[in-house]
């Protein structure tokens, strides 16, 4: 009675014994022809700036010249070329001893579902004739629907309805990705 035993290592030793033995024979097969994707990870989708790669449920397809096949797990560490914080389709590069394959992740924009005035601009008061108002201190809260809540910094860019040649109570607004939330100062 002979039990037989066969395995091959993810680095393409094949082990062979028998229970009859108690010689251990290893043969190499280092003649790993190409690596393909079996099994996408589970997500492919990730919020910028946010969120990090997680390759589980990822599955590499590994073909030897001898037609033999195996799979292994997908892991970070078999990957390049993931960058969160650029926007888009973004291929990734797979390699696994010397070879190559890739897949696809998108990076998608944090969703704003609303915010609101954090903390008001320092200065709220400002003489007649001023060019421009100082956002300095200005902050919102944005709430995001994929994405956790952040404290922002009012730019220049947000700001609109300032008018420094009108005297008196001015509602200034802050656009922030296609929401909308207001403030006042005087013009004195």
């Amino acid at each position: 009675f002979y039990q037989r035993y066969k395995e091959r290592t993810s680095n393409g030793i094949t082990i062979n014994a028998s229970e009859k033995s108690d010689a251990l024979i290893v043969t190499t097969k280092s003649n790993l022809q190409k690596i393909s994707i079996d099994t996408l990870p589970n997500k492919l989708s990730y919020v910028t700036s946010t969120e990090s790669l997680n390759v589980s449920g990822g599955k590499i397809k590994l073909e030897y010249a001898d037609g033999e096949t195996d799979i292994i797990e997908m892991t970070s560490s078999m990957i390049t070329g993931f960058d969160n914080s650029i926007l888009g389709k973004q291929t990734l590069n797979v390699s696994f001893n010397n070879k190559k394959t890739t897949f696809d992740v998108e990076i998608i924009d944090k969703k704003v579902s609303s915010f609101y005035i954090y903390s008001k601009p320092t200065n709220l008061i400002y003489e007649i004739g001023t060019e421009k108002i100082n956002v300095e201190g200005g902050r919102i809260r944005c709430y995001y629907s994929n994405a956790p809540t952040e404290i922002i910094n009012i730019t220049d860019s947000m700001i609109s309805g300032f008018n420094g040649n009108v005297l008196g109570k001015q509602t200034i607004s802050v656009n922030f990705r296609g929401l909308a939330s207001s403030f006042e100062i005087h013009i004195k």
